[in-house]
């Protein structure tokens, strides 16, 4: 039976969800969790989607994105997928896969409903129980965990001066 296919509509807005393997752990610490922000951050560039929102959970990723492009989120998410399955595998001395099957996605079709799963991105980890996780909330900062603000490139509320915090918040002084 073949894959369905994704709705992709340019200038729309997705939530992106990526489980991790059996719900085992993708991120064993802060080094992991920075580095897939670091991707995160050279594929949104290079794709050219807009990231409004994240949570990394232990076993899971919630991503809030607009596409500039209908193949720029796969495009994306193939780069970010590849880039860090290939270092978690390296550090943690594993091989295989790390993600279980393909990203989902669902298109966000109304102010509304994208406010409704901004709110759902944000207190994720409040509902699974977690205190130390890597969340992004463009829209609002009220829930008690460590907020990083991010934008994708091209956006009007990003330039050099955004990115270069990003890179600080996380602790890299540059990405690739």
């Amino acid at each position: 039976m073949p894959r369905p296919l994704r709705v992709v509509l340019p200038g729309h807005t997705l939530h992106l969800i990526q489980r991790g393997n059996d719900r085992l752990p993708c991120f064993h610490d802060d080094t992991d969790r920075a580095y897939y922000l670091a991707t995160l951050l050279h594929a949104s560039e290079r794709a050219r989607c807009d990231v409004h929102a994240y949570v990394l959970m232990t076993n899971h990723v919630h991503l809030l994105v607009t596409a500039r492009e209908a193949s720029a989120p796969a495009r994306m998410m193939h780069a970010l997928g590849s880039n860090y399955v290939r270092y978690f595998n390296e550090r943690h001395g594993r091989t295989g896969t790390l993600w279980e099957g393909r990203y989902r996605s669902s298109l966000i079709d109304s102010e509304r409903y994208f406010l409704e799963c901004s709110r759902y991105v944000e207190t994720n980890p409040v509902r699974g129980g977690n205190s130390v996780i890597f969340v992004e909330a463009g829209l609002r900062q009220r829930i008690g965990v460590q907020t990083i603000f991010f934008a994708g490139a091209g956006s009007e509320l990003t330039g050099e001066r955004d990115r270069a915090h990003f890179r600080a918040r996380v602790g890299l002084t540059h990405v690739y």
